[in-house]
């Protein structure tokens, strides 16, 4: 929202767009227009899209756009060469991200254990485990409990991930940008997210057909989500597109 907020800046233009109700007069103060169509949404990502051609008078409408994503070559390719040092290619594993920003959005280390064993059960294929720098160990102790999976090397560029994300035939994330990228790349996802009236649709995945959510009902943190749901929701989500074993 700031980005476009000042990007009307830069075009000189009069107007701009009111989306960040959680960012406070930091960000808000960039906004001065109001969309009704968009305050009317649910979803932040329809909210943006109804927002931008009311603020900025354009002739795009709503229905004319889909989130997408561009990942560039060179980080593309130093994907490609993990992935033959590990004797895998483009669409022949599944993906696993634990890294998430907040306390709330993590999740146990037995129940990534319990998901890897069941992606590698549902999908025939080996598993990639994705994690910040910080969580290798974690990420490693995962890998060797459950047995069959392959840990990415650290790193802290986005576009890296984005393009495992891109080449995975199923992804499983809690509430993190990985979840848009997975709706970006029209990429099978069952996110984990907080228990919240509003949360999974407000910033949830913008690809119903092809995204998963497992809230937590019982509690506001993803811990209290049990492995059953997720394996339960792995298998449906690989029976539905179609890649069931």
């Amino acid at each position: 929202s700031t980005f476009i907020g000042l990007l009307c800046s830069y075009l000189t233009s009069y107007h701009g767009i009111s989306l960040s109700p959680f960012r406070g007069e930091k960000y808000n103060r960039f906004f001065h227009i109001h969309s009704r169509r968009g305050s009317a949404r649910t979803s932040a990502f329809e909210k943006l899209l109804y927002s931008v051609p009311d603020a900025v008078e354009c002739a795009i409408e709503p229905h004319d756009v889909k989130a997408c994503m561009y990942v560039p070559e060179e980080p593309s390719e130093l994907v490609r060469r993990w992935l033959t040092q590990c004797h895998l290619k483009s669409g022949e594993y599944a993906l696993l991200n634990i890294s998430v920003r907040t306390e709330r959005n993590t999740w146990t280390e037995q129940g990534y254990i319990s998901t890897v064993k069941a992606l590698r059960a549902y999908t025939g294929r080996r598993v990639v485990i994705t994690a910040m720098p910080d969580e290798m160990e974690k990420a490693h102790h995962i890998a060797q409990m459950s047995g069959s999976a392959e840990v990415y090397a650290a790193t802290m560029d986005i576009m890296e991930i984005a393009s495992l994300v891109q080449g995975a035939r199923i992804v499983v994330t809690p509430d993190t940008a990985v979840v848009h990228m997975c709706s970006a790349l029209e990429v099978p996802m069952v996110g984990l997210y907080c228990y919240s009236e509003t949360e999974p649709r407000e910033w949830g995945p913008t690809h119903p057909h092809l995204c998963v959510v497992v809230s937590s009902a019982r509690g506001k943190i993803v811990r209290d989500i049990s492995s059953d749901e997720v394996v339960a929701a792995i298998e449906n989500l690989m029976k539905a597109t179609g890649h069931h074993t």
